[in-house]
């Protein structure tokens, strides 16, 4: 925003809140699945090399069926 607008950069110290985050949140409502997807198609509209993107989903996915087939044989 800062290059694309025009506007003036302003540092913040390290005690300071920039944001706050609540329980309920995006990733509480949707399934892991819808978020992924969503995360994708914002680095695909942003330019980002789509095999890259691609490896990152499906790495993904590999790491999150991993947790499930551990799960089960624990």
């Amino acid at each position: 925003m800062i290059v694309k607008y025009k506007m003036l950069g302003i540092a913040s110290k390290k005690n300071e809140s920039l944001g706050t985050f609540r329980p309920g949140g995006m990733s509480e409502k949707l399934h892991w699945i819808k978020i992924l997807l969503i995360e994708s198609k914002i680095r695909i509209k942003n330019n980002q090399n789509f095999i890259f993107v691609i490896l990152l989903f499906l790495l993904h996915l590999l790491n999150r069926f991993k947790y499930k087939v551990i799960g089960i044989f624990r």
